[in-house]
């Protein structure tokens, strides 16, 4: 089955490639999924296409897929595995259907590591399966293709990362690749094979959106005006979601036919669309494809996003990794200094912070001196990543108790939605007054004294820390 989708527009300053959200999941790219990038010699267009997958593609005219389903009972699964025993099972999905009456079992095998030849006949490995119950058996070996180049890259939530596909595709197309255009790919998940493909368009493609009348006949009518258009069709997908009551919408994602000129093209479809009789109730909308930051995750209609500048991109991933599994990482907002108490606090809000199961993610004041735009990349980079933040207000006597950092980094969270806990000592709600006339935030203050990290009091660091971490995991 070929799961499809728009045109999906790359990034221009960068090899790394997008993972569309709606093909991901059904080809189980999950984030650090090590998978392998190739390039397959096209048979009738000026470049071939790309293949994600993770599946090693020098090894795919060797693989099978069995398909099969029997009655569903105990040992259902483990009878058809049995049946390929002598094979590696790289792939295997199972599911109970038709209301518990039948279980449908897919399994893509390999060789043993170490045999040349495979090692079972597809006829005796479905005659096998049929004597053990099995229904609709099918058993297809995946076809052999040209591979010109391939690498291994990871998926980082959402991008395959570290590629070069450009390079390779320059070195070994040349100018054969002048007409393609590099920078849009029409991107469709092949489930049958496991793999992604991109293939390129030639320059000058776009998506064609149709909403029009439901009606016999009219996919005819729409496809034949691309076609008089002289556009090539690379994928269509009819749909009603998304349409009027009783209107359907045709996407359409054509480029000009053998790279010739696109001068006016488009304009000429739309005309030749809106010319079309009022029954058909047309409606068109044409674009140069996704951009692919946009495909990467699904969002809600009304949500605003905020991407990472790109001159911190690369450490924003970076302190992605360092959070461990389960842990919420929080940015901790706080005044370097010297006074002895103030640091004490400091680390007891860190330390609680770990003690309920949390990342401190905070500056590291000794290196601000020497490097003040690594440091502020570097701080960047961790409120980027944080899911909350803790801002933390310490009295500190004859001196500015919020500096300059807090009331930007409070904002910075504010601005992102993410949940701030303004920590106030007692005593010190005064110097509030001088930051911001805000109201609604939650600001609970800590006890003075040596009270402040007594854990049986409810006004202690460590209860107020614990009570804010319970409701940000709730």
């Amino acid at each position: 089955m070929q799961v499809l989708g728009d045109l999906i527009s790359l990034p221009r300053d960068r090899t790394d490639l997008p993972l569309p959200w709606w093909h991901r999941a059904p080809l189980g790219f999950q984030s650090y999924t090590r998978c392998y990038i190739s390039l397959i010699e096209g048979r009738e267009r000026p470049v071939g296409d790309l293949i994600v997958s993770v599946l090693d593609p020098f090894q795919r005219h060797r693989m099978i897929r069995v398909e099969c389903r029997r009655r569903d009972q105990p040992g259902v699964v483990a009878g058809a595995v049995d049946v390929v025993s002598n094979l590696n099972i790289a792939l295997a999905e199972s599911i109970t259907m038709e209301g518990g009456a039948l279980h449908d079992i897919t399994l893509i095998c390999e060789p043993m590591q170490g045999r040349r030849a495979f090692p079972v006949r597809s006829q005796s490995l479905r005659r096998t399966l049929t004597d053990r119950g099995f229904e609709r058996v099918r058993i297809e070996h995946f076809p052999q293709r040209h591979v010109r180049w391939t690498d291994k890259g990871e998926v980082e939530h959402g991008w395959l990362m570290r590629t070069r596909w450009k390079r390779e595709i320059a070195r070994r197309y040349g100018s054969l690749s002048n007409n393609i255009d590099l920078t849009k790919a029409v991107v469709s998940a092949d489930t049958d094979e496991r793999l992604l493909r991109f293939v390129f368009p030639y320059k000058g493609a776009k998506t064609v959106s149709i909403e029009h009348s439901d009606r016999p006949g009219a996919l005819k009518v729409l496809t034949q005006i691309l076609v008089d258009r002289n556009l090539n069709i690379l994928s269509t997908l009819l749909r009603r979601g998304g349409a009027s009551a009783g209107n359907a919408v045709l996407v359409a994602v054509c480029e000009p036919k053998g790279g010739s000129n696109s001068d006016g093209i488009f304009e000429g479809v739309e005309t030749d669309l809106l010319d079309l009789p009022p029954e058909y109730l047309i409606k068109v909308n044409m674009n140069d494809g996704i951009a692919g930051v946009d495909s990467v995750y699904p969002r809600t209609p009304d949500a605003v996003v905020a991407h990472v500048p790109k001159n911190i991109l690369y450490q924003v991933r970076h302190e992605q990794k360092r959070v461990p599994d389960g842990q919420i990482p929080i940015f901790v907002s706080r005044r370097f200094t010297s006074d002895s108490r103030a640091e004490q606090i400091a680390r007891s809000v860190r330390d609680n912070l770990v003690a309920n199961g949390c990342m401190a993610l905070e500056a590291s004041p000794e290196r601000e001196p020497e490097a003040p735009v690594l440091i502020f990349n570097e701080v960047s980079a961790k409120m980027w990543i944080a899911d909350a933040a803790i801002v933390l207000v310490v009295g500190l006597s004859g001196s500015d108790v919020l500096g300059k950092n807090l009331p930007y980094e409070a904002g910075f969270f504010h601005g992102q939605s993410k949940p701030v806990l303004l920590l106030v000592e007692g005593g010190s709600a005064d110097s509030l007054r001088d930051w911001s006339n805000i109201y609604g935030i939650y600001a609970p203050h800590f006890a003075e004294g040596g009270r402040a990290f007594d854990s049986a009091a409810a006004d202690s660091i460590p209860q107020l820390v614990k009570s804010w971490v319970e409701k940000l995991r709730h």
